[in-house]
């Protein structure tokens, strides 16, 4: 499997600096190493230390923790009197539509906001995906069937989680566009990859 197009050997010098350059001017310039390769150490240490991290997280665990009422979808609908499909349709279409499109939604603004460089951007992916699915754990046990057939606290917290996305993504949006992470511009990417090549004895100098 391919790695970066500085170190796939079956890629020719040519072929290389052709990948490096459609993923720079892509704004992918990152998912390549004629910087060097990060180690998983250094990316977690640059992941742990990074403010974006935690509140993408804390996003992703809101989207998880409304998404468990998906669990009780039958039990839910039977409390409301609907015996019948339609109603089952209603239900989900209008109590799971916002909720279920802002789960692909965060992991892309994960990928998006913190993209430099690609080990950093891998391991944020996975931190924030494991640990926003911890709310999965205690999220099902808003629903006990002590609380039939209103489930206040269940529905509550949904409520709240809810709002508090709406509320976090605004503020979130502001400071990601306010303290942006600095990819390298595409010509950077370009002359040292350029430079990689010339090292290696692979482009004349002259190139």
């Amino acid at each position: 499997m391919a790695d970066y197009p500085s170190n796939t050997r079956w890629l020719t010098p040519e072929e290389q600096l052709l990948a490096a350059q459609r993923l720079a001017y892509d704004g992918l310039g990152n998912a390549q190493s004629a910087y060097g390769r990060i180690t998983e150490k250094e990316a977690f240490k640059m992941v742990v230390t990074d403010w974006r991290t935690w509140i993408l997280a804390l996003l992703y665990a809101l989207v998880t923790g409304a998404q468990t009422i998906q669990y009780f979808i039958p039990t839910l609908v039977e409390s409301f009197g609907w015996k019948d499909w339609d109603g089952q349709y209603i239900f989900t279409t209008f109590a799971f539509g916002c909720i279920y499109g802002t789960s692909p939604l965060v992991l892309m603004w994960v990928a998006n906001t913190i993209c430099y460089p690609a080990e950093k951007r891998a391991v944020a992916l996975g931190l924030v995906n494991a640990l926003g699915n911890t709310a999965s754990i205690y999220g099902v046990f808003l629903w006990p069937d002590k609380d039939a057939p209103r489930y206040i606290p269940g529905f509550s917290a949904t409520t709240i989680w809810m709002g508090g996305i709406c509320i976090i993504s605004l503020i979130a949006g502001y400071l990601f566009k306010k303290h942006p992470i600095e990819a390298p511009e595409p010509e950077e990417v370009l002359a040292a990859e350029i430079r990689r090549q010339r090292e290696r004895g692979q482009i004349s100098a002259k190139a």
